[in-house]
């Protein structure tokens, strides 16, 4: 077992080493050497120990330059060596990485820092660097994936010194039919990624018939993904703008034929976006369905907790009328949420199992038919509550019966101030939501909360204070970057911090209770009370 905390580089040394280990027995083992000269060979090198290093110290740490110096050396080593070992100067090289890395050492979400990864190619077949003379010159005719949906050219960081250099961004998906190409292989089956012919130094013949395979497999593609939503849709809507296909494919086909090979990487790039724009299209086919049922749904929880809540816990519930049953429309053995429930639920299933839809799309469906049931059944305190507000709103006071709906007075204090606390409440959620965006709500909001001792004259003045000097230091933490390096000390200080004002509280709590209850003086314990008066007076003659 061996520990690789402290220096995670080994492991790309170890690469390295075997690299090195299995070209020199295949110098002396015939039958090694057969096996790696042989055509379509790739060498994949897994390199651990940057990464390693990079979650273990950050990204901006002297261990993680360290390990990058290990890596170049050790990238050198293997092109000199495989160089030497293959001499006929075909091997071609690609170094990349499956992900980025933000500066705190972590990756899986969308930042740009994690999304993004370098990509060098040279050797065979590769195209060297070209001067950066902006998009016209630098794709020369040939289809990218980067500029087929995106026409304006990446710019390099002045830091890395390359403005100079031509750039071209690809996807990952795009690694696949690149190498593919590189070794003449077909591209894999499942790949949906497009040629970046930019790159590429061979013969036009084979880059723009390649481009044109790339493009006859994403279709295919978007075809079996028509096809299959066809058969299994009942109402199938298709993709209109691949409707005529075979006569795009056709002329792409004449162009190669006839060595136009400029306009055939034109159409072949053209059926390449309409392909992916299709796939985009089948794939999204469901969703405003989708999303509309599952917005019923959230809606009719969220209504439903809320008309809960009323009939339960407030005088406009339980103590009033409300609680009630709803009347019914048909007989009363089914109540109208449940009629409802049974013909939504019975319609939205049927159609569902018309669609051929999978089986995760009925327990969508089974919530808004479930709750928006429930809420009929109980949608009049809800009712009855909104129009009583409105009524109060408009200076009319609500009816007051004794028998049916209105047998209980309800009178709703101060509505404008009701309505504001809502507008209030639907703003600061939105915030919320924002914020996993911009955290610098977040500095709104605490100014915000610093404001409300304003609003509150019962409180004593040294807890304004207090209130108000911690959240004008809490609003500074949301503007504070949070790719920080580690920083063992603020942990500490924080922790000691809490445990002062922890013990603080403990002192300070018990001792201001005490000082409240201590009773005042009562009469009757007084020096000057009419019993200790009277004890004080001589006494009186006897009779």
């Amino acid at each position: 077992m061996e520990n690789f905390a402290t220096n995670a580089s080994i492991l790309d040394t170890w690469v390295f080493e075997h690299v090195e280990s299995l070209m020199s027995r295949a110098h002396v083992d015939a039958v090694l050497r057969e096996k790696v000269s042989g055509p379509r060979t790739i060498f994949f090198l897994h390199l651990l120990g940057i990464d390693t290093t990079g979650h273990a110290y950050r990204p901006t740490s002297r261990e993680y330059l360290e390990n990058i110096k290990v890596v170049d050396e050790g990238v050198e080593r293997m092109y000199n060596l495989f160089e030497e070992f293959f001499p006929d100067k075909k091997t071609a090289y690609i170094f990349t990485s499956d992900h980025g890395m933000a500066n705190r050492g972590s990756h899986g979400d969308g930042e740009k820092a994690n999304t993004e990864t370098p990509l060098v190619l040279w050797g065979s077949g590769i195209n060297p660097p070209s001067p950066n003379k902006g998009y016209e010159d630098r794709t020369s005719g040939h289809a990218t994936s980067r500029f087929l949906f995106d026409p304006t050219p990446p710019v390099s960081p002045a830091s890395w010194h390359l403005s100079h250099l031509a750039r071209i961004d690809i996807n990952q998906a795009d690694m696949a039919p690149l190498m593919a190409a590189l070794i003449g292989v077909p591209f894999p089956v499942n790949s949906e990624g497009v040629l970046p012919t930019a790159y590429f130094n061979i013969d036009r013949t084979y880059t723009s018939r390649a481009l044109f395979r790339n493009a006859l497999q994403i279709l295919e593609h978007f075809k079996f993904k028509s096809s299959h939503k066809e058969r299994i849709t009942t109402f199938f809507k298709p993709f209109t703008p691949l409707a005529h296909y075979q006569e795009l494919v056709d002329e792409i086909r004449d162009n190669l034929i006839n060595g136009r090979y400029d306009t055939a990487d034109n159409l072949s790039a053209t059926l390449i976006e309409l392909s992916l724009q299709g796939l985009a299209y089948f794939q999204k086919y469901d969703w405003t369905f989708l999303m509309g049922i599952i917005t019923g749904g959230y809606a009719g929880w969220i209504i439903a907790l809320f008309v809960f809540v009323v009939n339960h816990y407030t005088t406009y519930g339980s103590n009033s009328s409300f609680n009630r049953p709803p009347p019914r429309i048909i007989s009363s053995s089914i109540s109208n949420g449940n009629l409802t429930m049974l013909l939504t639920g019975t319609v939205l299933f049927s159609i569902l199992l018309a669609e051929r839809s999978p089986f995760m799309y009925y327990l969508y469906a089974l919530f808004p038919v479930l709750f928006w049931g429930w809420i009929i059944d109980h949608g009049h305190v809800l009712g009855r509550l909104v129009l009583a507000t409105i009524l109060q709103a408009a200076g009319v006071a609500p009816p007051r019966a004794t028998e049916g709906w209105w047998d209980a007075t309800i009178i709703i204090h101060r509505p404008v101030s009701s309505i504001a606390i809502f507008v209030v409440s639907i703003l600061s959620l939105q915030g919320l939501v924002l914020s996993y965006i911009y955290r610098e709500i977040f500095v709104l909001g605490f100014f915000v909360l610093a404001l409300w001792p304003l609003f509150s004259p019962s409180l004593s003045y040294s807890l304004k204070i207090m209130w108000v000097l911690v959240s004008m230091i809490t609003a500074v933490f949301p503007l504070i970057p949070v790719d920080l390096p580690e920083n063992i000390v603020l942990p500490i200080v924080g922790g000691i911090l809490i445990l002062l004002f922890g013990l603080a509280t403990l002192v300070y709590a018990p001792l201001r209770q005490a000082i409240h209850a201590t009773p005042p003086p009562s009469p009757s314990s007084s020096l000057y009370s009419s019993s200790s008066t009277s004890s004080l007076s001589p006494p009186s003659p006897s009779p």
